[in-house]
């Protein structure tokens, strides 16, 4: 609920308590504030809870790589947000769904290459792109009308409406 509402504040104290209690940090703690941390747009914040994550050994799932990948993507970061999802691709523990990779090509829209290798890699793994993937990738055309064009097409061929 603090999330929706943007009250960092009172999600670090509850943190704080929940740690002066000796209740110790688990995934579902750490994406809960990664969460957090990526609506609000908190990345350098997002990047030591992540750091501190791995320092302790943690699996990093696959909503744990999403809410860092959206972060980057509010910090305008697209080569750290592939970065993420690389490792995710190659991480035992992370199972890529169609929200790490529709928040990735979000993420990377700025820059076209990142973005379509990441649209490659979800069509080839099996999971068919739906109106926001496509949106996403539009939205990185900038002036690239016909890439822009191409791509409505190709939403029509896949008989997804625009505004879908």
């Amino acid at each position: 609920a603090c999330a929706e509402v943007g009250e960092w504040a009172t999600v670090r104290q509850l943190q704080a308590d929940m740690l002066a209690a000796g209740i110790a940090p688990n995934n579902h703690t750490y994406t809960a504030l990664l969460t957090v941390m990526g609506r609000n747009g908190l990345f350098k914040e997002a990047s030591d809870v992540y750091t501190e994550m791995l320092a302790k050994g943690m699996h990093i799932n696959q909503y744990c790589y999403t809410a860092l990948i959206r972060g980057c993507g509010l910090a305008r970061q697209p080569s750290l947000a592939l970065a993420l999802y690389q490792q995710a691709r190659t991480s035992p523990e992370c199972v890529l769904d169609r929200r790490i990779y529709q928040t990735t090509i979000w993420a990377c829209a700025t820059h076209q290459p990142s973005a379509e290798q990441v649209f490659s890699n979800m069509v080839s793994d099996g999971m068919a792109p739906d109106a926001e993937t496509y949106g996403s990738l539009i939205s990185g055309c900038d002036q690239d009308w016909p890439r822009a064009l191409r791509l409505l097409a190709e939403m029509r061929e896949n008989k997804l409406a625009v505004g879908e």
